[in-house]
């Protein structure tokens, strides 16, 4: 027998999705052939996408750079099971952009698929 059933993640996450308070846009970055060679450009990838994002707490926030503490603002997104999101991608919340670190595509369970990103200033 499953520790979580498929009925039960379904619950949980029709709940969980209520939660998503918050829309983002998502770009990606592609090499991009031109007359000079190649280039990165943006393009996006979705938008209007339901998310929630939220701060990581203090003790995540804190990185060693160059032998010194430096704190940097990490936040975790949010969304539903299955968006197209993924490391190096660029969201734009609420008039803030952010930069996705990680993702937990590894998880066993997933009631969100969730980016930890770093706000871009």
């Amino acid at each position: 027998m499953p520790f979580v059933t498929d009925s039960q993640l379904s619950a949980l996450r029709s709940v969980a999705y209520r939660g998503l308070d918050s829309v983002a846009t998502i770009q990606r970055q592609a090499q991009v052939e031109t007359a000079f060679g190649s280039e990165a450009q943006w393009s996006t990838v979705a938008s209007g996408v339901p998310c929630w994002i939220r701060a990581m707490g203090l003790a995540a926030n804190i990185t060693d750079a160059s032998y010194r503490e430096v704190v940097v603002g990490s936040f975790r997104v949010h969304f539903a099971v299955g968006t197209d999101v993924t490391h190096g991608d660029k969201l734009t919340i609420e008039g803030e952009t952010f930069e996705v670190v990680d993702i937990n595509k590894e998880n066993t369970i997933q009631i969100f698929r969730t980016a930890v990103a770093k706000r871009v200033e």
